[in-house]
C-alpha cells in the first residue's frame, strides 16, 4: 500500500483549472456505492469535464493527481 501524502498539493497540467468540489456518491467498478467528491475541470481549449474522487482516495495526493491527469489526457485526446 502506498503511503498517502496529505501535505502535498496536486499540480494541475498547464492551462487546466479545477473548480469547487461537491460531495456526492458513485458506483465503483465492483458495483458498490461509495461516497466522495466530484470536481469540475476546465481544459485549456475550453472543454469541461469532471472527476470523482472517492473518500478512500482523497488523502492520497498521488492517486488524486493520477485520476485528474487521466481524465484530462483522455478528453484532450478527443477534442484535440
Amino acid at each position: 500500500m502506498e503511503a498517502s501524502d496529505t501535505t502535498a498539493k496536486v499540480q494541475l497540467p498547464p492551462g487546466v483549472k479545477i473548480g469547487a468540489g461537491r460531495e456526492t456518491s458513485a458506483t465503483n467498478t465492483q458495483g458498490v456505492v461509495v461516497q466522495g467528491m466530484v470536481f469540475p475541470i476546465t481544459l485549456p481549449n475550453g472543454s469541461t469535464t469532471s472527476v470523482f474522487i472517492p473518500y478512500s482516495e482523497i488523502h492520497n495526493t498521488a492517486e488524486v493527481k493520477r485520476l485528474i491527469d487521466a481524465r484530462v489526457q483522455a478528453i484532450m485526446a478527443i477534442s484535440g
